[in-house]
């Protein structure tokens, strides 16, 4: 019964990790695209909004961004 405990806490764990809200900075590092390039993208549509926040600050969900990397990274059928 421990290690069901044990594992639903590692479950979750991994859960709110992947829910952290990433700054802008960090989005680029993991996407690899400059900062105009994702708001270009955001405006077309094609990558994941940020959340607002206080202010001007704006913060993106790591899951998404993280859900957004996969699907890229997925060949893509051709025409």
């Amino acid at each position: 019964m421990t290690s069901t405990v044990e594992n639903d806490n590692a479950i979750t764990t991994s859960a709110s990790t992947d829910d952290a809200l990433i700054a802008l900075r960090k989005v680029e590092e993991d996407c690899g695209f400059s900062k105009a390039s994702i708001y270009r993208m955001m405006a077309r549509s094609e990558f994941p909004r940020p959340a607002k926040r206080a202010g001007r600050s704006v913060r993106w969900l790591k899951s998404e961004v993280q859900q957004w990397l996969r699907n890229e990274r997925r060949p893509q059928a051709p025409a």
